[in-house]
């Protein structure tokens, strides 16, 4: 029983090669392209001098400017001007009445933040064990070139296998550390 298993899952590995496994990689880090770009883009977007609007703030909230200090950042695309804003009308709940405002103010952002963020911790955590999977695939098939023949050619033919195996992890690799890098 176990036999007629491995022998009809080499025949799948020799049949279709590491070659499948390469393409899934390539679309997995256009995936991962595509997600790096979109959080590179929304970063951007919504960021802005932090350290200046702080100061702006600070300084209209210490002169009593409540509402001087909304429309302040009201008019900021930082992502900090938002979560402070959201939670600004509980300043007069004192320290921890705003602070806990913050925290609500930030766990409602959380998920627009981390979007893409859990595609790309798998993906890189992942790609490396698709590509090694690629690397057992082409290495099965050498060894059966290598079962096949013992004439000059076919061991060129097994070389060539390996060589693709481990090019098959090397592309894993590569797709794998720009997404942990992400």
């Amino acid at each position: 029983m176990t036999g007629i298993l491995i022998e009809r899952l080499m025949k799948a590995a020799i049949y279709g090669g590491s070659g499948w496994v390469m393409w899934i990689l390539l679309i997995l880090s256009v995936f991962s392209i595509a997600a790096t770009v979109e959080r590179l883009i929304f970063f951007r977007k919504n960021s802005d001098d932090v350290d200046a609007l702080s100061d702006r703030v600070t300084a209209l909230l210490e002169s009593g400017d409540q509402d001087g200090a909304e429309q302040v950042l009201a008019h900021s695309p930082a992502i900090e001007a938002s979560v402070i804003l959201g939670a600004l009308h509980w300043i007069k709940g004192g320290a921890e009445s705003f602070h806990d405002a913050v925290d609500s103010q930030m766990i409602k952002k959380k998920k627009e933040l981390d979007r893409g963020m859990y595609y790309l911790g798998t993906l890189g955590s992942n790609a490396p064990f698709i590509g090694l999977f690629g690397t057992v695939i082409g290495v099965l098939v050498a060894f059966h070139q290598l079962s096949e023949g013992t004439d000059k050619g076919s061991m060129n033919n097994v070389m060539a296998g390996i060589a693709e195996a481990l090019i098959t992890t090397g592309v894993g690799l590569f797709v794998a550390i720009p997404a942990v890098v992400a």
